[in-house]
């Protein structure tokens, strides 16, 4: 008996499933008509042709395929249920074979590019398909390559229809109002507006096939939309489905076409599109994908959630913590708000405009003050506007005919509010709407205001990184061990003025140099400048005598500076961004913490870019050819003086290259402290040639030497690359 409940509930969670919706309350152009119910795809066919669902045929042009075409091609033709390719006419004088390589490109015989209208291009293309492909998918797409097309979503609507009937869908129209009886069409018939797309089924494409030519002789307008839909309307009988809904799935921008989409995106009417027209600008087709796919990230983020918390609940059931049935018997509002522990105390708040609770400063809609717990109040003002949004469809499907007056929100009367601490702050809101005069919902009922609940969810927002304001005020001392090298010092402090000193940031900067191979006096002139147009930073200048050794420059400098320093050990061939010493103050804790970035090093950009050329001349580019990050590497540390001394240090016996920095951390460890290490953007180690290792170096230090030499130049693809075409080796 326990386990038909349990199990009940289950299949309560889990079972619902529904599918698309498009078909309802059809209106029909002509005297074709599709039943309300939607169908799934005809079981037969999913079985022959497996996921080769749709063939998308995109017109475009040859001096389109370096900027749309390449724009589709990149963003939305990379998710595609079945084929694309772009169709351009034949060019003697054009080759198109490296285009080819990075695009499907296939050339039609015998039309033109600039031909207007571009019937024939059309309905050749629309052959092609017939002739290749016809067995091998069941929907056939005619686009152009300035349309954005939500694959995912139209793979969702054409699984609810059935392939196996005669059926176009798209937008449907009527022509311009100055064009009525001059396209050829007859009373009540309709065609597909060809920008948002025309799709479809095989058996419509393989009945209009055969009779392309006679279609081509019979035209009577200069439309090429408007000629496939008479070509379709006569040869397979049906016409461009006519439902209000498709005006909104396939969505067609008339005004301003240049800008279309290019200001704020309105969320809650493209949500529903499956394509979008015109995208005029190859930019913004790229600004349409990332809307989308952050869209589509955050959707499967909180299926995710909420699948944890089906599991969670049904976890607690089978354990006996909660009883089933009086679970089950809440509704699904009722879950998505209460949604909590059986034993959670939390409360609603009661708000209304006289009183108000001691978390929220003021309850006014129209002056559009904050009456959220968080000072921003977007969040709110979103929700309430998609409320009113589903108001205004539900309205107009109501009333059953297009109206351009809405439905408006006149208060917020009363609610009541509580702060969920796993989900954000939750709402129930009594709203005052007031509908359009002489068009109210009910129209036998006495006009009176009319109320509305709405169930608002705020969900926090995503972690938020923050600076205490002393933080701030920590100096960072920056220690750079340093023998001859005056370039990359002039480089080094270079990257210092740009990134702090003109930013007033509080650095100081502690060369500690080894001058037995070279004289120091152009290092030092260069620091005085800087001390002249810099006085309030402090710059430090140590020398020691013999050969260079990173371990005692570091060591020397470390004891020069007061037991409150901030230290940094740095590198003469590092550049920086503001941003590093934020993370440098934030992540080192005195006595606890010592911060270890993972930073970028560049690779030989001899190698890597020895046939192509460099797209920025920034040291900040993080793509794979510029470099790696060196996870290996413990050189650069945020530590304090006092955590220096008490780890014991710093090993000034080692000699030769490296091995002092992973000493170094393994007496942090040793010591108790806790290495926080992460890739920081902040900081770049700029590619030199590596010292040559010594032979006579302890075999382990020779090795990384030797490791460190060959990871530096590219990586190895790119090596390869490099040693063919140099002829090292064939």
């Amino acid at each position: 008996m326990v386990f038909g409940s349990v199990l009940g509930f289950i299949l309560s969670l889990f079972g619902p499933h529904y599918l698309p919706r498009f078909l309802n309350r059809n209106k029909v152009c002509g005297e074709q008509f599709v039943g309300t119910e939607t169908r799934a795809t005809n079981v037969e066919t999913n079985k022959l042709y497996g996921n080769k669902l749709l063939f998308i045929g995109v017109m475009t042009a040859a001096k389109y395929l370096d900027t749309r075409a390449t724009a589709v091609n990149r963003t939305w033709a990379s998710d595609i249920p079945g084929h694309m390719e772009f169709f351009v006419s034949f060019d003697k004088s054009k080759s198109f074979d490296d285009k080819r390589k990075q695009m499907p490109i296939r050339i039609l015989h015998g039309v033109e590019d600039n031909e207007y209208p571009p019937q024939k291009k059309v309905m050749a293309m629309l052959r092609y398909m017939y002739e290749n492909y016809i067995d091998h998918y069941e929907w056939f797409m005619r686009a152009d390559d300035d349309v954005y097309i939500r694959t995912h979503k139209l793979k969702e609507f054409l699984r609810s229809l059935d392939s196996t009937e005669d059926v176009v869908v798209g937008q449907g129209g009527t022509g311009k109002s100055d064009e009525v009886n001059r396209l050829g069409l007859k009373k009540n018939e309709c065609y597909c507006i060809g920008g948002p797309g025309v799709i479809m089924s095989r058996n419509v494409l393989k009945k209009i096939a055969p009779n392309m030519e006679r279609c081509l002789e019979e035209t009577a307008s200069d439309h090429e939309d408007v000629e496939l839909g008479r070509c379709i309307r006569k040869y397979a009988g049906v016409s461009c489905l006519w439902a209000e809904e498709a005006k909104e799935l396939f969505q067609q921008v008339y005004k301003e076409q240049e800008k279309a989409y290019h200001g704020v995106l309105d969320e809650a009417k493209i949500d529903k599109a499956l394509t979008l027209h015109p995208v005029k600008d190859p930019a913004y087709m790229f600004r349409l994908h990332y809307h989308f796919m952050s869209i589509n990230l955050f959707k499967l983020h909180f299926r995710g959630y909420k699948t944890n918390g089906m599991l969670s609940t049904t976890k607690r059931i089978l354990s006996g913590e909660i009883n089933p049935m009086s679970f089950a018997n809440r509704s699904r509002k009722t879950d998505f708000y209460l949604r909590a522990n059986g034993s959670s105390k939390l409360e609603w708040e009661y708000l209304t405009q006289q009183k108000h609770s001691k978390t929220i400063q003021h309850f006014d809609l129209k002056n559009h003050k904050s009456y959220l717990m968080f000072k921003n109040a977007d969040g709110m003002k979103k929700a309430l506007a998609i409320t009113m949004h589903e108001l205004n469809e539900e309205h107009r499907k109501t009333l059953n005919r297009k109206t351009k007056s809405k439905i408006t929100l006149e208060n917020i009367n009363y609610g009541y509010l509580r702060v969920n601490p796993k989900y954000g702050a939750q709402y129930q809101l009594c709203l005052s709407i007031k509908y359009p005069h002489g068009q109210l919902k009910y129209p036998w009922h006495p006009p009176k205001p009319a109320y509305h609940w709405a169930h608002v969810d705020q969900a926090f927002s995503t972690i938020q990184g923050r600076i205490q304001a002393d933080m701030k005020r920590i100096t960072v001392h920056f220690i750079v061990p340093l023998q001859e090298k005056y370039e990359e010092l002039r480089r080094f402090l270079a990257s210092v003025k740009e990134a702090f000193l003109i930013h007033s940031e509080p650095i100081a900067v502690l060369v500690v140099y080894f001058p037995e191979s070279s004289s120091p006096e152009k290092h030092i002139q260069h620091i005085n400048e800087l001390k002249v147009e810099f006085p309030e930073t402090k710059f430090v200048w140590l020398q020691i005598p013999g050969e260079f050794n990173r371990a005692k420059a570091l060591q020397k400098g470390a004891k020069h500076l007061g037991n409150d320093s901030l230290l940094f050990f740095s590198d003469i061939d590092l550049v920086f961004r503001r941003e590093f010493v934020y993370r440098c103050r934030g992540n080192t804790i005195r006595g606890k913490q010592v911060y270890m970035p993972l930073l970028f090093g560049q690779y030989n950009p001899d190698v890597v870019y020895f046939n192509k050329k460099r797209t920025t001349e920034t040291n900040f580019v993080y793509t794979k050819p510029a470099g790696r990050w060196r996870i290996y590497g413990y050189g650069p540390v945020c530590i304090y003086e006092s955590d220096v001394m008490a780890v014991g240090g710093l090993n000034t016996n080692i000699k030769g290259w490296g091995k002092e920095d992973t000493d170094f951390a393994s007496r942090v460890v040793e010591h108790g402290l806790t290495i926080f290490r992460a890739p920081d953007q902040g900081i770049v180690h700029v590619f030199h040639r590596h010292v040559p290792c010594d032979e006579n170096l302890a075999e382990d230090q020779r090795y990384q030497c030797k490791m460190a030499t060959l990871s530096t130049y590219a990586p190895k693809t790119e090596a390869v690359d490099y040693l063919i075409a140099k002829r090292y080796i064939e």
